[in-house]
């Protein structure tokens, strides 16, 4: 999800707010399958994101406009293995 953050920072915005109000965001890109665990910005020209999935890397520019579909730069997914329960 994205928010524009200037209107969050304004006192007014939350002294109007009804109790446990939740922004909503500007707009929003799926960009994995499931939940996205870290994210990291490199020169503020590439995202790179995280999850379950795998790693992928994203041109930013691309993500901070509404109807521009998300330049994908590429994906790295590392092996997985199955394991019992526990851990080590």
């Amino acid at each position: 999800h994205v928010w524009g953050i200037t209107e969050l920072l304004e006192a007014d915005y939350w002294e109007n707010a009804a109790p446990r109000h939740r922004p909503l965001p500007t707009f929003t890109h799926q960009l994995h399958d499931c939940s996205i665990f870290s994210v990291a910005m490199c020169q503020n020209r590439v995202l790179f994101t995280g999850g379950d999935d795998c790693l992928k890397a994203w041109d930013a520019a691309s993500l901070s406009t509404p109807s521009a579909t998300p330049k994908h730069l590429g994906s790295a997914t590392p092996p997985q293995k199955t394991m019992g329960r526990g851990g080590v």
